[in-house]
């Protein structure tokens, strides 16, 4: 049976919508069965309805306490037997009780090789910025398990690109996007497949006719 994935996001939902087709594309164990997002107004929301995909707009301002909008999130989540969650451009931090539910079982991706250029506010073209400015000659992106801070769960994968001489925040985005859409599926589809395992702290991938009891 595939596991249920739910993805979380606040944009334009293009990696959002990059998942879902490379996850329909592909054999793998993992199936995006629903879109949790924080704004209304959201992009992801039309590519969710475009795409045939549930989506939810969850928003922390709606509910009178704290307890009561966990208590959305995780029944939506128990509802629909959620086994997987993924953070696409979700700009606020996974409650806490969330995280502790899907130990493990919840990825993020950041435009650039953490721990550099990670944490509150670094988030788009802030980041690029902040890379272009610190004048560093590589970056990249991140696959990283969730916790409870920003950008600080075990990273799983790291890529990089070159950066040019002529590089622009412009040029620098479209070659992170190039590596996004390429390997936040392959992670998606590790994980589906229970590939990626936390051992002795370190995050390892493993082949499909690896052995996981060694």
């Amino acid at each position: 049976m595939k596991k249920k994935i739910a993805v979380f996001a606040s944009g334009a939902g293009s990696n959002f919508q990059n998942l879902v087709q490379e996850l329909n594309q592909a054999e793998t164990s993992g199936e995006i069965v629903l879109l949790i997002c924080n704004k209304s107004k959201a992009g992801a929301l039309k590519k969710a309805a475009q795409l045939k995909i549930p989506a939810l707009v969850i928003r922390r301002k709606d509910f009178q306490n704290q307890i009561s909008y966990e208590d959305k999130i995780q029944s939506e989540l128990i509802k629909r037997q959620i086994d997987l969650i993924v953070l696409s451009g979700y700009l606020q931090l996974l409650p806490e009780s969330v995280i502790s539910r899907y130990q493990n079982r919840v990825i993020n991706i950041h435009p650039a090789l953490l721990p550099a250029f990670g944490g509150k506010g670094f988030y788009g073209d802030y980041v690029h910025q902040a890379v272009l400015e610190s004048g560093v000659k590589i970056s990249g992106i991140s696959i990283h398990f969730v916790n409870s801070e920003y950008d600080k769960g075990r990273i799983i994968l790291q890529k990089c690109v070159e950066i040019e001489n002529e590089e622009t925040i412009e040029s620098l985005r479209q070659k992170i996007h190039t590596l996004e859409y390429y390997w936040f599926p392959k992670a998606l589809k590790w994980l589906s497949e229970e590939r990626i395992v936390v051992k002795d702290e370190r995050v390892l991938v493993y082949d499909k006719s690896a052995d996981f009891g060694n």
